[in-house]
């Protein structure tokens, strides 16, 4: 299947992301991890309808394999939905925004973006209840299609947890990022969240 979205971002990332190298790669973070904060936010709304476990966000790397992941306690994905989330660029909130929300991506193109920038994304999403669903995306092509998880291999009970590694071929050098570069990016994001 021919994603045109992913081969307008792999052929001109910049434009979607800003610069390239290190900081296109902190900006990919930032934008899953704006995503989490985002979630809570709208919780916290006045008459809110969204119900979250904690506002916990997790942030993860491993500067041996240049992995992500980014775990929440928030409301999680509708199931059903994950594939046009991350593979159509704007597609998120950034163009439908309530108090508090805030995008990040030079266009708002969010987690797509990010998707469409790795060798390897993987969203999980569980909603309290009803279980887990998971999709798989190898250079920003769904290489697993959504799918349930069965119950034993639930990771958590409500929330999204995002795994994914950037491909240096579309971002460009990375390899200076170490666990010190994600702490100091989280941060200066931290304070600035409306939470």
């Amino acid at each position: 299947v021919i994603n045109s979205d992913c081969e307008k971002v792999r052929r001109t990332p910049d434009v979607f992301i800003g610069q390239l190298g290190s900081k296109a790669v902190l900006a990919m973070a930032r934008e899953v991890v704006q995503n989490s904060f985002d979630i809570i936010r709208k919780s916290m709304l006045p008459n809110s309808p969204i119900f979250i476990q904690d506002s916990e966000v997790i942030i993860s790397y491993d500067e041996r394999t240049y992995e992500f992941q980014v775990t929440d306690h928030g409301s999680g994905i509708p199931f059903g939905k994950l594939d046009s989330i991350f593979s159509q660029t704007h597609s998120g909130s950034s163009y439908h925004k309530m108090d508090g929300d805030f995008g990040a991506g030079k266009n708002g193109c969010g987690a797509a973006v990010t998707n469409f920038l790795s060798e390897y994304f993987s969203v999980e999403t569980y909603v309290s209840g009803l279980g887990g669903h998971v999709i798989k995306y190898d250079h920003g092509f769904v290489s697993e299609p959504e799918h349930e998880i069965p119950k034993k291999y639930c990771k958590i009970i409500q929330g999204t947890v995002t795994t994914w590694t950037p491909d240096i071929t579309a971002t460009g050098e990375f390899s200076d990022i170490t666990w010190q570069t994600i702490f100091d990016l989280m941060s200066r994001i931290v304070p600035l969240a409306a939470i």
